[in-house]
């Protein structure tokens, strides 16, 4: 999820506009100094030239795309990490209720009660747990929550 793909793209993006850069100040000081450039510097100024125009706009455009593309599959990639974080996160606290709970209904206290918790309602400790409001078991005089 560290996007080093992403990062050498940029990079290499980064060296060609640098390049094309170089490129397009020379081009402006040739017009001024053509008639000066003698020998060595020619060769100077024609090399960086010929260097900006390696790659041609094509394989730029798909070196663009591909760097966007990568960007964005990076954000999918840190999203789906955040969620499964979050979801371990939630199933380690779903374990926790669901020991507190068995602790609550173990209790001898519930015993004790006119209508125990556990003549409520049936639970599946490895599953949902589901409430005895519609069974019935009711007794008149009491409301249910």
């Amino acid at each position: 999820v560290g996007g080093g793909g992403a990062t050498t793209t940029g990079t290499g993006m980064m060296v060609t506009s640098a390049m094309k850069q170089t490129v397009a100040t020379n081009e402006k000081k040739n017009n001024s100094v053509a008639l000066v450039l003698q020998g060595g510097e020619r060769k100077e100024m024609d090399y960086w030239t010929r260097a900006a125009h390696v790659v041609n706009e094509d394989t730029v455009q798909v070196w663009d795309q591909l760097d966007k593309s990568l960007k964005s599959y990076n954000k999918v990639l840190a999203q789906r990490e955040s969620g499964v974080r979050e979801m371990h996160e939630l199933e380690e606290q779903n374990r926790g209720l669901r020991n507190l709970l068995q602790t609550y209904l173990d209790s001898g206290l519930n015993d004790e009660l006119m209508i125990p918790p556990s003549a409520t309602m049936s639970i599946d400790m490895t599953g949902e747990s589901t409430t005895g409001k519609d069974s019935g078991n009711w007794p008149s005089g009491t409301h249910r929550a």
